[in-house]
Protein backbone atom coordinates (compact mmCIF):
# COMPACT_ATOMS: atom_id res chain seq x y z
CA UNK A 1 0.00 0.00 0.00
CA UNK A 2 1.27 3.48 -0.86
CA UNK A 3 1.24 6.16 1.83
CA UNK A 4 2.65 9.66 2.12
CA UNK A 5 4.97 10.52 4.97
CA UNK A 6 6.08 13.88 6.30
CA UNK A 7 9.62 13.74 7.62
CA UNK A 8 11.47 16.44 9.53
CA UNK A 9 15.07 17.32 10.28
CA UNK A 10 15.75 19.72 13.14
CA UNK A 11 19.01 21.61 13.54
CA UNK A 12 20.23 19.11 16.16
CA UNK A 13 23.59 17.48 15.43
CA UNK A 14 22.18 14.03 16.23
CA UNK A 15 18.89 14.35 14.32
CA UNK A 16 18.06 11.34 12.10
CA UNK A 17 17.17 12.09 8.47
CA UNK A 18 13.89 10.22 8.67
CA UNK A 19 12.15 11.66 11.71
CA UNK A 20 8.57 10.65 10.90
CA UNK A 21 5.99 13.30 11.72
CA UNK A 22 2.78 11.84 10.24
CA UNK A 23 1.48 9.37 7.64
CA UNK A 24 -1.38 10.01 5.21
CA UNK A 25 -3.22 7.28 3.28
CA UNK A 26 -3.62 9.66 0.33
CA UNK A 27 -1.44 12.49 -0.86
CA UNK A 28 -2.15 15.34 1.57
CA UNK A 29 -3.91 18.38 0.18
CA UNK A 30 -3.54 21.98 1.30
CA UNK A 31 -6.21 21.64 4.00
CA UNK A 32 -4.61 18.47 5.43
CA UNK A 33 -1.25 20.22 5.70
CA UNK A 34 -2.73 23.43 7.09
CA UNK A 35 -4.50 21.46 9.80
CA UNK A 36 -1.38 19.45 10.68
CA UNK A 37 1.01 22.42 10.85
CA UNK A 38 -1.27 25.24 11.95
CA UNK A 39 -4.01 23.35 13.80
CA UNK A 40 -7.37 25.06 13.40
CA UNK A 41 -6.20 28.56 12.43
CA UNK A 42 -8.35 30.11 9.75
CA UNK A 43 -6.60 30.91 6.49
CA UNK A 44 -6.75 34.66 7.19
CA UNK A 45 -4.76 34.13 10.43
CA UNK A 46 -1.84 32.39 8.69
CA UNK A 47 1.13 34.44 7.45
CA UNK A 48 1.83 34.60 3.71
CA UNK A 49 5.19 32.91 4.28
CA UNK A 50 3.42 30.01 6.00
CA UNK A 51 1.05 29.62 3.06
CA UNK A 52 4.05 29.49 0.73
CA UNK A 53 5.62 26.88 3.04
CA UNK A 54 2.53 24.68 2.57
CA UNK A 55 2.44 25.22 -1.20
CA UNK A 56 6.14 24.41 -1.59
CA UNK A 57 5.74 21.30 0.56
CA UNK A 58 2.85 20.16 -1.65
CA UNK A 59 5.10 20.69 -4.69
CA UNK A 60 7.59 18.21 -3.28
CA UNK A 61 10.18 20.70 -2.08
CA UNK A 62 12.12 20.33 1.14
CA UNK A 63 11.21 23.46 3.12
CA UNK A 64 11.94 25.08 6.49
CA UNK A 65 9.54 26.21 9.17
CA UNK A 66 10.80 27.64 12.46
CA UNK A 67 14.26 26.10 12.06
CA UNK A 68 13.07 22.62 11.08
CA UNK A 69 13.18 21.23 7.56
CA UNK A 70 10.19 19.21 6.30
CA UNK A 71 9.60 17.05 3.24
CA UNK A 72 6.87 14.74 1.93
CA UNK A 73 7.79 11.35 0.51
CA UNK A 74 5.72 8.57 -0.96
CA UNK A 75 6.39 5.27 0.82
CA UNK A 76 5.25 1.68 0.51
CA UNK A 77 3.88 -0.05 3.59
CA UNK A 78 3.83 -3.83 3.68
CA UNK A 79 0.94 -5.46 5.52
CA UNK A 80 1.09 -8.95 7.02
Amino acid sequence: MKVYAIFSIANNYDQPENNLEILFQNKPNFENLKTFFFDQLSIDKIRDSDIMFLVDLMRGKSVRLDGTEYRIEEATVMAN
